[in-house]
């Protein structure tokens, strides 16, 4: 086995390069993804609030609603939905920022597979 290894040694250290380079570019995705979805979930709660007068209380019937939806994704939590308005109402205004937030929605990436499995804010932070 030795001998295969020092044959075929550099093909699998490049393909185990290839493993990793890919990998990081599906994490950076996912977190495009995942920070576009925060700020559009924090920014149609602080839009209802603010159009039509709703208090904590859609915040917390969201929460329930979410959870009961996707039972298996953290990052639901009314204290998480609160942080995602924060996030939005925070950096709404922010020049710098929204031009990176523009490119989020404006860009064409490929659909996640397997979403359920991903978690959004750990609700123990």
């Amino acid at each position: 086995m030795e001998n295969g290894l020092a044959i075929y040694g550099s093909f699998i250290k490049d393909i185990k390069d290839l493993i990793y380079r890919r990998q990081y570019e599906a994490m950076k995705k996912v977190n495009s993804e995942l920070m576009l979805l925060y700020w559009e979930i924090g920014e149609e709660i602080e839009r209802k609030q603010r159009e039509k007068g709703w208090g904590k209380s859609v915040v917390e019937i969201l929460s329930m609603e979410l959870q009961k939806e996707f039972p298996g994704v953290k990052g639901f939590s009314a204290r998480n939905l609160w942080f995602m308005r924060q996030f939005y109402v925070e950096y709404s205004d922010n020049l710098i920022l929204k031009p990176i937030v523009s490119e989020l929605q404006s860009a064409n990436l490929p659909p996640l597979v397997g979403e359920s499995g991903m978690g959004a804010y750990d609700d123990e932070v």
